[in-house]
């Protein structure tokens, strides 16, 4: 599978905000693995990946729920966020919501 680079996406820009962070070793790993699959770099990977979550953050605020379906199966699974562990930052103003912890099948 190839990806389309984040400069072919619309709304990319050039430029932007420089971020480092330190990664565990589970995210290295996918990280690795979602390069070697899609042949995207890791800037591409990292922005795909917070519009992803702001996508699915902003339909679990608003009500929705995220379900994860098996094609060959029929097999769902409820798809939630976990909160923010106590004492991690949180986003000012952000409410803290626990998500129903029931997943359908």
């Amino acid at each position: 599978m190839n990806g389309i680079p984040a400069e072919n996406v619309e709304g990319s820009q050039s430029a932007g905000d420089r971020i480092a962070v330190t990664l565990i070793s589970k995210a290295t790993e996918d990280l690795r693995l979602l390069q070697e699959r899609t042949s995207l770099s890791k800037t591409d990977l990292a922005n795909r990946a917070i519009i992803l979550y702001q996508f699915v953050d902003d339909q679990l605020r608003s009500g929705h729920d995220i379900i994860a379906r098996n094609q060959a199966t029929g097999e769902t699974q409820l798809v939630r966020l976990i909160p923010a562990p106590e004492g991690q930052a949180v986003a000012a103003g952000a409410p803290a919501k626990v998500w129903p912890t029931t997943e359908l099948s």
